[in-house]
């Protein structure tokens, strides 16, 4: 029997959502050995990009000082947002910087992660990004605290090392979606994490 109109059009609409649903979650990773895997890969891209010499852009971030100061800095990161970083499906409200409690199993996985023998005493770094909404200078701020909150958590709750671990708040300056519906934004408050921290070119006076 063939399939009528109705159903192709049923059939048609669960492999468009599947598609869209697949492709957004791509965005992220999910279990302990994918994060394993990704973060090898950072360290992998850390060593090998010195060859491939891609383009850079300069962006301001805040960052830590050793007495815990915050501080503005210029650091340069490549045009083209490398696919080896680790994304984490961590969320957070607007202009808020508290962790949902969604976001604990993903960060119960991320230790799990960094306690695979292949990481266990790998240095890494934590950068809090935001969606566009209010002032840039204030999102810089808001980045780096959702960084601390998932710095907080992992040392805290899950017993990683604090020495291990540098923090960078990069703001709206890299949005992985436009900023142009709630669901986008809420895709851009996220946070990564790489075994390769940027360097930073300048304090800003």
């Amino acid at each position: 029997m063939k399939p009528t109109p109705l159903v192709l059009t049923g059939i048609l609409f669960c492999l468009v959502n599947s598609q869209v649903a697949s492709g957004e979650e791509a965005i992220f990773s999910g279990s302990s050995p994918e994060m394993v895997d990704k973060l090898l890969s950072s360290r992998q891209f850390g060593m090998t990009r010195s060859f491939s010499a891609p383009k850079t852009r300069s962006i301001t971030v805040t960052a830590v000082e050793e007495n815990g100061s915050d501080y503005e800095a210029t650091i340069q990161i490549p045009i083209d947002p490398p696919k080896e970083i680790l994304r984490l499906r961590v969320e957070f409200d607007t202009n808020s910087a508290s962790l949902r409690k969604s976001a604990h199993p993903t960060l119960t996985k991320l230790a799990t992660a960094l306690k695979d023998q292949r990481l266990a005493t790998a240095r890494f770094c934590i950068q809090g990004h935001t969606d566009s909404d209010g002032d840039n200078r204030y999102n810089l701020r808001l980045s780096l605290h959702r960084a601390r909150s998932v710095l907080n958590y992992l040392t805290i709750t899950e017993g990683i090392d604090e020495e291990r671990v540098t923090i960078f708040g990069y703001g709206e300056a890299v949005p992985l979606k436009e900023n142009n519906s709630s669901s986008n934004k809420q895709i851009n408050r996220r946070v990564e994490v790489s075994l390769q921290c940027p360097t930073v070119a300048a304090k800003n006076q």
